[in-house]
């Protein structure tokens, strides 16, 4: 898989994973809104990393009502498919079916330092 970043993008990634830490967590909306990216190039930045051993995935669940995150999340997708799907919102109260509202989001593990080869 190939990502192909310009100098400012490269600079901006760089400057990113500099101010991450281990245990922050990472949303990919912060890769395209900081690199101006396309939320495929954001994912294929995350998924590479994720596959290094720097980050984990997890699955956060959000309401459609409140546009925000309930607190509610799963490490694993397979904890998607069971049978309670539906989720009460804490905020609102409304019923969150969490198979058609989750994003999936990234903790870092491991302290990440980008090098660009030139």
């Amino acid at each position: 898989m190939t990502v192909k970043l310009n100098n400012k993008q490269k600079a901006a990634l760089t400057r990113l994973f500099r101010a991450f830490k281990p245990g922050h967590i990472i949303y990919p909306g912060v890769l395209i809104r900081e690199l101006n990216v396309e939320m495929k190039a954001a994912y294929q930045i995350l998924n590479l990393l994720e596959g290094n051993g720097y980050l984990k995935a997890f699955y956060e669940i959000y309401c459609p009502y409140e546009s925000k995150s309930t607190g509610i999340v799963y490490e694993n997708i397979l904890d998607l498919i069971g049978d309670d799907l539906i989720k009460d919102c804490p905020e609102c109260g409304q019923s969150v079916n969490i198979q058609e509202n989750n994003i999936l989001i990234y903790k870092m593990l491991n302290q990440v330092n980008i090098i660009y080869d030139e």
